[in-house]
């Protein structure tokens, strides 16, 4: 079987660490031969205002594209930023929007084929916290924040879901601390399959 993986992440280009993590990511992954499906949100072309169960509604094609993207792969990556213990609008509504569920919980076909096989994939949520973030998750050791993994993901049938907190790049922090989470980000490539 193909090794096939979907990365989405929502960094802006003020967030250099982040971006250079998910770079990390995908230069690891193109050594290791695998297909990668690259997605940053802030390039989408998608109303985060518009949702589900309004009159006329129809989900954009570039988030068709991303949900082609993950019912093809066998893994999907998310890199997120977190703000101050919560996750910034664009990407929720991105969230709220490929994963909308019908009445009964369930993915729409019309929108995700009738057997996307999701019991079948692993995810990883990769969470690049801020300051405060990381005080309140060195107190509570445990990301409550952010809510993808047991209240989508789990619930959507996804075989494992694994988690990945990195702690904030303070500007005087030195290289060794970047080569670090560098190393570990090539790391979870190679593990993955």
């Amino acid at each position: 079987m193909q090794k096939e993986i979907c990365l989405i992440h929502a960094f802006t280009a003020k967030e250099s660490f982040g971006l250079e993590l998910v770079e990390a990511y995908r230069l690891a992954a193109v050594e290791l031969g695998i297909t990668l499906h690259f997605t940053d949100i802030h390039t989408l072309d998608f109303d985060p205002f518009i949702y589900p169960g309004r009159a006329a509604y129809e989900l954009e094609s570039d988030l068709k594209d991303v949900i082609k993207s993950i019912v093809s792969s066998r893994h999907l990556a998310i890199f997120m930023p977190v703000y101050q213990a919560y996750i910034p609008t664009l990407s929720q509504a991105f969230f709220n929007k490929i994963f909308q569920t019908d009445s009964l919980g369930r993915l729409p076909a019309q929108i995700w084929g009738s057997h996307p096989g999701l019991s079948l994939k692993t995810a990883r949520i990769i969470s690049l916290l801020d300051h405060y973030s990381w005080m309140e998750f060195k107190v509570e050791r445990t990301t409550q924040y952010h809510p993808l993994k047991k209240s989508v993901l789990e619930i959507l049938d996804f075989g494992k879901v694994y988690t990945t907190t990195i702690p904030p790049y303070y500007k005087h922090a030195n290289s060794d601390y970047r080569d670090k989470w560098v190393k570990k980000i090539k790391i979870l490539v190679e593990k993955t399959f």
